[in-house]
């Protein structure tokens, strides 16, 4: 190989060597920024709130109580409140869902809560019901992650 191959492929070597090292800043930048802010957390209330409804409709308490992620004290609260809206909504169908989130609450301004409204009738009924669910959401900054750590119903009948 020639001197001005050799000279070339290093220099190849030494722009690919740059752009990785300047990746690597731009994506740890980028998980630090996600640990300090709240607001960048995963998943959104909002996602959560709709996972919660779809695992109460499906039946899935499992799924429902993950949704605590490893904040033990959450998941009985999670799990109750979930077997409490299965017994209103498994299987249930769903319309006219409206998620509003709620941002900025709490004492360390880190609470939110996905308050939705919907309508729903099982297989078996012919007259839909409305009903409301608000999914508390709080931020654990060390995983960068947002659990849930419990759900208010109001289930009433459409007039």
């Amino acid at each position: 190989m020639s001197e001005r191959q050799t000279r070339l492929r290093s220099g190849i070597r030494n722009i690919v060597r740059i752009v990785v090292i300047g990746l690597v800043i731009v994506a740890g930048s980028c998980a630090f920024l996600m640990h300090l802010v709240g607001g960048l957390s995963f998943p959104s209330t909002e996602r959560i709130g709709q996972r919660y409804l779809d695992t109460v409709v499906a039946e899935d308490v499992e799924a429902a109580v993950a949704l605590a992620q490893q904040e033990t004290r959450c998941r009985q609260s999670l799990e109750d409140d979930a077997l409490r809206d299965m017994a209103e909504l498994s299987r249930a169908e769903i319309r006219n869902l409206i998620v509003e989130t709620r941002y900025n609450s709490g004492s360390d301004d880190e609470m939110q809560f996905a308050d939705m409204e919907f309508e729903y009738r099982k297989a078996s009924e012919t007259e839909w019901k409305q009903a409301r669910l608000s999914v508390h959401t709080d931020y654990a900054p060390l995983r960068s992650l947002r659990y849930s750590c419990g759900v208010n119903s109001s289930i009433k009948k459409r007039y």
